[in-house]
């Protein structure tokens, strides 16, 4: 149950395409009943007394007598329930949840699975399990699909009898929704996917679980970037999205430049951008729109990451009808990456933000770089 939220202005909350295309900010920790250590140190230290202490001392341990079993002071229980702070106010949820619903199958649910939550059910965006999630298909088939992105079912929430609901909220009238049928907490994104999902940890209780992992990433991701500046100096990587009808340059503020900065390499200067304050107006600069005729942008890069994909509305034929028109150019012919042949095709994980997502953009970068 919700114990308290202010509310926030709703230039804070984020629209459903920004959620599907975004890539994840404080930590709360569980409080502990801090009596338990010091009632079973004063116990075990009286034990250790009478039992060090001959029967004919007449100290003032052994006048004391010795304590009844019944006289033991009990431990008290473990909280049931915890409060996980958000941008939306304080919320009250179970320590240990066992029946969780994520709503959010792209981003949220990759991170509760990997920091072993037990997850029951979430909302699929087109029906199907989302390809860029990484989620495998044992794991989907084992969630109850609750509904959709568009078509989401309050009662069918309800009726799965979910502990806790973890919810991409779209305007605060909509989380209210959620909040007063089941306890559910807001899961807003931040400026960097990392935060994401440490949120995400938070409100499952599993920080701990989450930290360990983004440990090991970032180790593996600056070893890796040493080995690459080492053999190939500074050099710079542009990412492009292609789909029907725009050609998207992603920027140092977005999910594919986040996962660059933490191998230490980045993005040409035309395309970083500063972490703003604003998460709405930081949303905005993360993707930048070009058409055929501007490709020549891309001519400051030593390497071009290029995804094709595009929306769930949009044939595969399509999508690369699409991505033959750019690509057999001639003003594509021109650009030194391609014309040196360091022009590198990956898979659309690169733009969805989640652990899982960045472990293999790292997969990539060191197959490119290293074969």
């Amino acid at each position: 149950m919700r114990r308290s939220a202010s509310r926030r202005a709703l230039a804070l909350l984020f629209a459903p395409a920004l959620i599907a295309s975004a890539c994840s900010s404080s930590d709360t920790t569980a409080s502990s009943a801090g009596a338990n250590d010091d009632a079973s140190s004063n116990a075990s230290d009286a034990s250790e007394e009478t039992e060090e202490s001959p029967s004919s001392d007449t100290d003032e341990s052994s006048s004391t007598g010795t304590e009844e079993p019944g006289d033991a002071v009990e431990a008290e229980p473990e909280p049931t329930t915890r409060i996980v702070s958000t941008s939306f106010g304080d919320f009250e949820v179970p320590t240990d949840p066992r029946r969780v619903v994520v709503l959010n199958s792209s981003l949220d649910l990759p991170t509760a699975l990997d920091v072993g939550a037990n997850v029951i059910g979430t909302l699929s965006f087109s029906g199907e399990k989302p390809a860029t999630s990484l989620v495998s298909d044992e794991e989907w088939a084992a969630l109850e699909i609750l509904g959709t992105s568009v078509e989401t079912s309050l009662e069918r929430i309800v009726a799965a009898e979910p502990d806790l609901v973890l919810v991409p909220p779209n305007s605060e009238e909509e989380f209210e929704l959620y909040a007063d049928a089941v306890t559910s907490v807001p899961i807003v994104l931040t400026n960097r996917w990392q935060d994401d999902a440490r949120n995400v940890a938070d409100a499952l209780n599993k920080v701990d679980e989450i930290d360990e992992l983004l440990d090991d990433y970032n180790a593996r991701a600056t070893d890796l970037g040493q080995r690459i500046r080492a053999e190939h100096g500074d050099t710079t990587i542009a990412f492009l999205r292609i789909r029907p009808g725009s050609l998207r340059i992603h920027t140092s503020v977005h999910f594919a430049g986040n996962v660059l900065d933490d191998v230490g390499l980045s993005m040409p200067e035309m395309w970083r951008r500063e972490v703003l304050d604003d998460p709405v107006a930081n949303i905005m600069q993360r993707v930048e729109v070009i058409s055929p005729e501007q490709v020549g942008l891309l001519s400051d890069a030593d390497h071009i990451f290029v995804t094709v994909q595009g929306t769930a509305a949009q044939s595969e034929a399509e999508v690369q009808q699409a991505a033959d028109d750019i690509l057999g150019s001639a003003l594509w012919a021109t650009l030194p990456a391609v014309q040196t042949g360091q022009v590198n095709f990956v898979e659309g994980y690169w733009i969805a933000g989640t652990l899982r997502a960045a472990d293999a953009a790292l997969g990539d970068l060191e197959a490119y770089f290293f074969g």
